[in-house]
């Protein structure tokens, strides 16, 4: 009896918890604009974006071909996904995005280190034109980034 009535109470609190809820009882307006506050700004982005560009980099150089494919379109969509978060950073992604990536299919279709290696520093230097234009010239990356941590690639 004891349980019965410990379950009715949680489920009485759990329901009324729910009607304090902002996604099921605000207006629309407030839904979007709480929905807006929550979005991640580009330093977030960023740190997602920099994950990829190192496990990207180690895939390649291991010749973990397929995690490096795998890898190059999570990082494209991270930036495609920062062109909806943060539109006044689409323009500036629209240019990195179109020559970031150079030579980066061939290189790992082909299975290619010196490749991969080339297409890799075009991306780097890439990355540090849009750094330099959103006035972040001071944030660098390094052309061969720390041993990655992704377990996928021990």
């Amino acid at each position: 009896m004891r349980k019965l009535v410990a379950v009715m109470a949680l489920l009485m609190a759990s329901g009324s918890l729910m009607a304090d809820d902002w996604r099921r009882s605000a207006d629309t307006q407030t839904k979007v604009d709480n929905l807006v506050s929550v979005m991640p700004n580009t330093a977030q982005l960023m740190m997602s974006i920099g994950e990829r560009y190192r496990d990207l980099y180690w895939a390649g150089k291991l010749e973990r071909w397929e995690f490096a494919e795998y890898q190059k379109k999570e990082l494209i969509g991270i930036v495609n996904r920062m062109k909806t978060t943060r539109p006044g950073r689409a323009e500036a992604a629209d240019i990195f995005l179109d020559a970031g990536f150079e030579g980066m299919d061939a290189a790992i279709e082909q299975r290619d280190w010196q490749r991969f290696s080339t297409a890799f520093e075009n991306m780097r230097a890439q990355c540090m034109v849009c750094h330099v234009d959103s006035g972040y010239g001071f944030i660098t990356i390094p052309a061969t980034p720390s041993r990655s941590t992704n377990l996928a690639l021990e």
